[in-house]
C-alpha cells in the first residue's frame, strides 16, 4: 500500500560454490577397495527418456572402449582443462572396468565439451548444465491452498460451513493425486491492538507498529504462493477492520504534513512524537516511533493513536491517504485479487448484506473507513466473476446455511478441477523440455531455490575471498567442503554457488 520503505542496512553479498561429489573419480578410486564387494549403485532420481540423436553425440555404448565418454582429442587442454591422465591411473582404471557393472558408467575421464545445440538450449533447462536459474519458481506441487482473507475474526458461521464443504473437497483432492489445505491466519483475533503501544511486536521493521498481522498474512500469501495454488476466499461485509497507522511516510510527504499542521500545534507535537527521522533508508523517510516515551497504559495508547490517525486523515489529501493508510484486509486482497489476474479468476468473495451507513453525523475517521469500503468493493465487483461473489445475509439462518454450503462447494469444485486439469494438461507436454524428465528439472529448480533462499538469510563468509582465490587459481585443484553437522556447510555451499558462474563463467556445477 506504499506505506513501507525498505531500510537502509547494507544488503547482503550474494556468494555460493561448487561441491565436491563422493561419486566423483578421486573417490571412487579411493574407496574401491573397501567396497568393491557391495558396489551398488542407486537408482537415478528420474528414467531417462529417449531423446532424438540431433546433436550427433550418438548413444553411448557400454563397452569398455566407450566407458570415457569422449576421446581424448576432444578434451580441453589449457591450464583449467582437463589434464592426461598418467599411467598408473589408467592401470587402475582398466582393471576397475572389468569389476564394474554394465548400468554403472565410469566417470574417471573429463566429460567431453559441451555441443553447441545443447549450449542454446532454452533457459528452463540450463541448470542442467549447473547454471543456475535467476527467473522465480513456475511449476506447482500438487497442492492447492484455500487462503482466508477476512477483516477480523467473524463469519464464524459460515467458516463452519466451510470446514464440512472441505471434508468432500479433500477426498477428491486426495483421489486425483492432489492436497488440499485451508490457511486462515484471522482466528482469535483481538481488536483495537493495533492501537495498544504495549502490545505492539518488536521485531523486524514491517511487523512493528502493530502490523505484525498484517505482515504475516502477507509472508503466508507469498510462502503459498510460491510452490502452491491458491484460491483466494475473502469474507466481507460492512467493515475493513481496525486501521492501521503507516510505518513509514516519504520525507517529503511528512513535512508537507507539518506545514499543515502549523495552524495546529498539538497536531504538529502529535506528529514529530510518533514519527522520527530515519536518514539511512532509500530514500530517507519518517518512521513510526515503535516505543511511547515516557510510557503509557493502553487506554491512553489506544486514546493518542487514535487521534494521531485523525490527524493524518485531516491533513493528507485522498491521494497520499489512499498510498499511507491501510488495514489488513486491504493489504491482503491488494497482494492478491488486485495484484494477479489469475488470483482473480479464482477468487470466491462472500458477501454479507450490510446496510451501508448514512453519510451524515461520521466523524472524519469513520467517513475515511466508508469512503474505502466503497472502492474495495467497487474493484471487487469489477475484478471479480459475478458466479464468484455470493450475497448472504448477516444473520444467515439454517436453511439458508445449507444453500450457502451447496453454492461454495460448487464455486470451489470447479476451480480446483481446472487447477487439476490445468496442471495436468501442463505436465503432458512432451516437447517443451527437450525429452528431460520434469521430475529432474523440478528437483534442480528447487534445489536452486532453497540455495538462493540460504543465501539471502545469511552474512557473508569471511572465506569468500579465499575459495575464489582458490578455485580461479592455476592449480586446477577440487574444492572439497567438510565439517561436523550444524557447521553451516550447506549454507557455504549456496552462497558459493551464486557467485561460482560470475567467478567461472564456463563452469558447470551440480548440487543436490
Amino acid at each position: 500500500m506504499g506505506n513501507y520503505c525498505s531500510s537502509g542496512q547494507t544488503k547482503k553479498d550474494k556468494d555460493n560454490v561448487s561441491e565436491k561429489s563422493e561419486e566423483s573419480p578421486s573417490y571412487q578410486l579411493a574407496d574401491k577397495g573397501k567396497s568393491k564387494a557391495n558396489d551398488v549403485k542407486e537408482a537415478p532420481l528420474a528414467a531417462p527418456e529417449v531423446t532424438s540423436d540431433a546433436s550427433g553425440t550418438g548413444q553411448v555404448s557400454n563397452s569398455s572402449n566407450a566407458t570415457n565418454g569422449c576421446n581424448s582429442s576432444n578434451v580441453p587442454g589449457g591450464a583449467d582443462g582437463a589434464r592426461a591422465q598418467p599411467k598408473a591411473l589408467q592401470n587402475v582404471q582398466s582393471m576397475t572396468l572389468s569389476d564394474s557393472t554394465t548400468n554403472s558408467p565410469m566417470t574417471v575421464s573429463p566429460p567431453c565439451d559441451i555441443p553447441l545445440v545443447h549450449q542454446n538450449l532454452p533457459q528452463n533447462l540450463t541448470p542442467l548444465y549447473g547454471k543456475p536459474t535467476t527467473n522465480r519458481r513456475t511449476d506447482k506441487y500438487k497442492k492447492i491452498v484455500l487462503y482466508i482473507l477476512a477483516a477480523d475474526d467473524g463469519f464464524q458461521t459460515e467458516k463452519a460451513m466451510l470446514r464440512e464443504v472441505f471434508k468432500a473437497l479433500n477426498q477428491k483432492c486426495q483421489s486425483r493425486g492432489f492436497e488440499l489445505h485451508v490457511a486462515d491466519l484471522h482466528v482469535l483475533q483481538p481488536k483495537g491492538n493495533s492501537f495498544d503501544v504495549n502490545k505492539w511486536f518488536s521485531g523486524p521493521l514491517e511487523a512493528q507498529g502493530g502490523h505484525e498481522l498484517a505482515a504475516n498474512c502477507l509472508a503466508e500469501i507469498a510462502r503459498q504462493s510460491c510452490d502452491s495454488y491458491l484460491i483466494p476466499v475473502l469474507f466481507l461485509g460492512g467493515t475493513l477492520g481496525d486501521p492501521l497507522l503507516p510505518l513509514t511516510i516519504e520525507s517529503q510527504d511528512f513535512v508537507a504534513a507539518l506545514q499543515m499542521a502549523e495552524r495546529n500545534p498539538s497536531e504538529r507535537a502529535i506528529l514529530e512524537k510518533w514519527y522520527v527521522l530515519d536518514d539511512k533508508s532509500q530514500p530517507a523517510c519518517y518512521r513510526l516511533n515503535a516505543t511511547a516515551t515516557p510510557a503509557m497504559s493502553s487506554e491512553e495508547s489506544q486514546k493518542e493513536l487514535a487521534l494521531l490517525l485523525q490527524t493524518l486523515i485531516d491533513i493528507f489529501s485522498k491521494e497520499l491517504r489512499d498510498s499511507y493508510l491501510t488495514t489488513v484486509v486491504e493489504q491482503e486482497i491488494n497482494n492478491t485479487v488486485l495484484i494477479s489476474q489469475e488470483l482473480s479468476k479464482r477468487c470466491i468473495w462472500i458477501q454479507s448484506a450490510v446496510a451501508a451507513p448514512k453519510s451524515e453525523g461520521l466523524s472524519s475517521v469513520e467517513a475515511e473507513m466508508v469512503r474505502r469500503l466503497s472502492n474495495i468493493q467497487n474493484d471487487l465487483k469489477n475484478q471479480l466473476s459475478e458466479k464468484h461473489i455470493i450475497r448472504i445475509p448477516a444473520n444467515i439462518a439454517q436453511q439458508q446455511q445449507e444453500q450457502f454450503g451447496t453454492m461454495l462447494d460448487t464455486c470451489l469444485s470447479h476451480e480446483i478441477d481446472s487447477i487439476i486439469d490445468e496442471h495436468i494438461s501442463k505436465y503432458s507436454i512432451p516437447h517443451c523440455t527437450y525429452g528431460v524428465d520434469r521430475r529432474l528439472l523440478s528437483e534442480l529448480e528447487e534445489v536452486n531455490r532453497h540455495s538462493r533462499v540460504l543465501n539471502e538469510n545469511c552474512a557473508n563468509f569471511s572465506t569468500t575471498e579465499r575459495v575464489r582465490e582458490y578455485l580461479t587459481s592455476a592449480r586446477g585443484k577440487p574444492l572439497v567442503v567438510y565439517g561436523s553437522m550444524g557447521a553451516g556447510k550447506s549454507v557455504f555451499m549456496a552462497k558459493l554457488s551464486q557467485n561460482l558462474h560470475t567467478w567461472l563463467p564456463e563452469s558447470h556445477l551440480v548440487m543436490r
